[in-house]
């Protein structure tokens, strides 16, 4: 995922969708078991792949994007894709 626009379409694109389930369901149990997920799985996972394949994190330090707010200093690379 070395392309910046599709790792923004891979991110916009779950949180959308969260937000129109968050505006159809009156379950708030389920809103916040998706948020959750989204936060705490799949953008930890996201942001692993974007990280590995512009090679700017190494394999033996995967585990550390699961610890919340620890991504926060490969924010630029994420986004804009640089150092």
């Amino acid at each position: 995922m070395k392309n910046r626009i599709s790792y923004w379409i891979a991110v916009a694109v779950p949180a959308l969708v969260l937000y129109f389930i968050m505006t159809m369901y009156s379950s708030p149990s389920l809103v916040f078991v998706l948020v959750v997920l989204y936060i705490f799985v799949y953008r930890p996972i996201l942001n692993m792949i974007r990280l590995m394949s512009l090679n700017a994190i190494e394999r033996r330090d995967i585990w550390k994007l699961f610890i919340p707010f620890q991504n926060g200093k490969y924010s630029k690379i994420l986004w804009l894709g640089q150092a």
